[in-house]
């Protein structure tokens, strides 16, 4: 029996499946005893995706912002 492996979300579902992430943690759908590995994992992205904006940003020829302030 061939067990079906789930694909991996496209590039496009990132939006929707952050927003169900945030309506599900605003609804108190995530159990609390899963709120510390899902905080390791949330800071794992936004370390990702602090540094590629950076890249980004530096690709477009803009200075980054000094001292690593993002906002």
């Amino acid at each position: 029996m061939e067990v079906p492996i789930p694909a991996a979300p496209r590039r496009q579902d990132w939006p929707r499946l952050l927003g169900d992430l945030a309506r599900q943690l605003e609804d108190g759908r995530i159990y609390g005893r899963d709120l510390l590995s899902l905080s390791v994992a949330l800071n794992g992205v936004l370390e990702a995706f602090t540094r590629r904006s950076r890249l980004t940003t530096i690709g477009r020829g803009d200075v980054p912002p000094a001292g690593g302030d993002t906002s």
